[in-house]
């Protein structure tokens, strides 16, 4: 709790006791989150937190939305693109294939 207290962090997750949300199941139990932190400027954005299943893993995603103001944006040059280069290396196009197929199998 240090950390917390020392990068003034709060909670953001305010989920019902009564309905509890598992980010994790299987044959075991599953798995929940109690505490989500951030800082006090996001938590004064947070408009909301969803869990969604999430691509390569068995856990689910857990993504807070944000309202942001465009004046708050600093734009640099252009736009973010994935190299072209990337998309001929037989290497990196094997191994999503050999993830996805795995991520495929685990999906119920």
């Amino acid at each position: 709790m240090e950390i917390v207290r020392g990068f003034a962090l709060q909670d953001a997750w305010n989920q019902n006791p009564s309905r509890p949300t598992y980010i994790y199941h299987s044959s075991n139990g599953a798995t929940r989150i109690d505490s989500f932190y951030v800082s006090t400027e996001l938590q004064q954005q947070k408009i909301g937190i969803e869990i969604m299943p999430a691509a390569f893993t068995d856990y689910h995603a857990v993504a807070p939305h944000i309202q942001i103001n465009d004046t708050d944006l600093k734009r640099g040059r252009g736009r973010w693109k994935i190299e072209s280069t990337l998309m001929t290396d037989e290497h990196l196009k094997r191994r999503i294939r050999t993830e996805r197929v795995k991520w495929l199998i685990l999906i119920p």
